[in-house]
């Protein structure tokens, strides 16, 4: 699967684009906010659409020409008040099946809710962007690059290491020809190179596509940017995909031609007696770089207890914030009650209550938490790549002591900045299921991988947090309190009735820092564990691997030196051929694909 988000501020025409895309009005397009879920567009032989809704465990499947009524934004999902002004939605996302070609071999194109329109629907489009592999920013000619959507493309996208960026300047039908070089000026001063950049008119090849117009649609310049999207998902997607798990390929293989060096090395020229002497100056060494490896691991302990502590603290603040706030906001909440309805209308205000804080809490954990997770990832960052690039230098001095001649294209000697990517591969971390594919499988780096072990920290404390919410206890409203309800149902008895289900929660959202403290402290260790366990592993891989250098050349020294040395040649041989037939298999197989999309 390969994700393409398309991103952009309120009316920029994402929909409208996206519907030239697909050549029908399928997503709804108008001058007001109106997409309010997450939309996944995915090929399929016959249009149709499944419907996910937040209460209910199976999807509904409508017709594409009804999907309006589920993505477009109605006047009662708007709720207003002093803590709560949001847009809510029953529907969670839309997925959309469509004969469109640019999604076959598992592209999917994703359309967001605009930046700008409200702040749920805004961070809905910021969570999802970690589920995406490139985007597809769309401005608009009357208003290039606002300071939101600057700051959204330099933090959210550039950020978070988005390589692959398309920029779709819309309205090109407003535009003069000396208007147009003011554009290009401006795309140059805000995002340097302006290769992946297009100025086009959406409306004007989606009515272009609808009519049969040839000359709208090539006047749209429209088709440009789908032959540049077509290039980069058809042909260049693969190395998106492929390219850092072919990098720790490469990188093994590099480490197994070292490995297979340094024996043939102490083979050619060395004797039993100079072996001996080796292994006395390994040992030396040895016990220096797994004291280095100690001090590593312990920092990345003192970094988990350090997260754990801070994100204890900081939802501590939250819960204090929730729990004061909730009396003045039932006393608010404006909610209609029926004498014939009492139970009905305690179960609405303690449902509203909760679902605010809820909310409130999702709130901190992509704000606050996200802050700290974001802070601590970079320390933690400069922390293993600095000390652990130290640790490889001294094993590649103990690799030159082993071998005096050998210069290796692959040791941090030779290409700082590859410390991690090289204990991964010696620790076989490809093989470490999610941990590996962590640290492995995605476009952010060590930071961002940080940061990905991280979130599951936040997100699994708060989750377990709000385990602690039981909707019974705001039920269980005082009898004077229901009974006065029952005899006068007046506005003042209604409101005593809200204040006192939010007294109640709010004493259990008093409780929820201190028994969510052990869990939120052991979660972010347990993560940090995982990223301990990769250093740890891959510097003792590679201590053990010289080791046994050492102890397999002397034995083979004894036994058959010369046949032992034949055997080397020619894995040393294989290795090369087996990197040369990675990237060729790599290429064939990227090469096919397009050749196949093209017929």
């Amino acid at each position: 699967m390969f994700r393409v988000i398309v991103v952009g501020g309120f009316s920029r025409g994402k929909s409208t684009l996206i519907n030239a895309l697909l050549g029908d009005k399928v997503l709804p397009a108008k001058m007001t906010p109106t997409t309010a879920v997450i939309t996944v567009i995915k090929y399929g032989e016959q249009p149709r659409a499944l419907v996910y809704f937040k209460d209910r465990d199976e999807p509904e499947e409508v017709s594409p020409e009804n999907l309006r009524e589920y993505l477009l934004i109605r006047r009662k999902d708007h709720k207003h008040g002093s803590y709560s002004s949001r847009i809510e939605t029953p529907v969670e996302r839309v997925e959309l099946y469509y004969p469109l070609d640019l999604c076959k071999n598992g592209v999917e194109i994703v359309d967001s809710p605009g930046l700008e329109e409200d702040e749920t629907r805004q961070k809905l489009t910021v969570r999802f962007l970690n589920e995406c592999d490139a985007a597809i920013m769309v401005l608009s000619c009357l208003q290039l690059f606002s300071l939101q959507e600057l700051k959204f493309v330099r933090e959210e996208l550039i950020g978070r290491g988005y390589d692959h960026i398309f920029y779709a300047v819309n309205y090109a039908d407003h535009l003069t020809e000396d208007d147009e070089l003011d554009i290009w000026e401006r795309v140059r001063e805000k995002i340097g190179n302006p290769d992946r950049t297009f100025i086009i008119s959406a409306r004007d090849a989606l009515n272009g596509r609808l009519h049969g117009d040839e000359i709208s649609l090539a006047n749209s310049r429209f088709p440009s940017l789908e032959k540049a999207l077509e290039t980069f998902l058809v042909r260049d997607r693969g190395y998106v995909k492929l390219q850092s798990a072919q990098g720790m390929l490469d990188t093994y293989i590099d480490e197994l031609g070292e490995l297979t060096e340094i024996r043939l090395n102490l083979l050619e020229r060395s004797k039993l007696e100079d072996l001996q002497k080796l292994e006395k100056q390994f040992e030396k060494s040895r016990v220096s770089i797994s004291e280095k490896k100690e001090y590593i691991v312990m920092r990345i302990g003192q970094a988990g207890a350090h997260i754990g502590e801070r994100l204890y603290n900081s939802f501590s603040r939250r819960c204090r914030s929730i729990a004061g706030n909730l009396p003045t906001l039932a006393r608010e909440l404006e909610l209609e009650g029926s004498v014939f309805a009492q139970t009905e209308y305690r179960e609405a205000v303690a449902a509203y209550l909760e679902d605010w804080i809820q909310r409130e809490i999702r709130d901190w954990q992509e704000s606050e938490a996200r802050e700290i997770l974001r802070t601590e990832g970079e320390q933690i960052q400069r922390l293993v790549e600095s000390h652990v690039q130290g640790v490889l230098e001294e094993i590649d001095e103990l690799k030159l002591k082993l071998a005096p001649e050998f210069r290796s294209a692959s040791s941090s000697l030779a290409t700082a900045g590859s410390g991690f990517e090289r204990l991964l591969a010696a620790g076989g971390s490809l093989l470490l299921g999610d941990v590996g594919g962590v640290f492995t499988g995605g476009v952010f780096g060590l930071k961002g991988a940080i940061l990905q072990l991280g979130g599951v920290t936040a997100a699994n404390a708060v989750l377990w947090a709000l385990g602690l919410l039981n909707p019974i206890t705001g039920l269980m409203a005082s009898g004077a309190v229901a009974y006065t309800l029952w005899r006068t149902m007046s506005p003042r008895a209604l409101e005593e009735l809200r204040v006192e289900i939010a007294q109640q929660l709010r004493e259990a959202v008093g409780e929820m820092p201190d028994k969510a403290e052990r869990q939120i402290k052991k979660n972010a260790m347990e993560h940090m564990e995982q990223l301990a366990m990769v250093v740890n592993d891959g510097i003792r891989a590679m201590l053990s691997n010289l080791e046994r250098q050492l102890k397999s050349a002397r034995t083979e020294l004894e036994r058959d030196k010369y046949g032992a040395i034949d055997m080397y040649k020619a894995s040393l041989a294989e290795l090369t051929l087996t990197k040369q037939k990675l990237a060729l298999l790599l290429e064939k197989g990227v090469n096919e694909s397009a050749a196949a999309e093209g017929n």
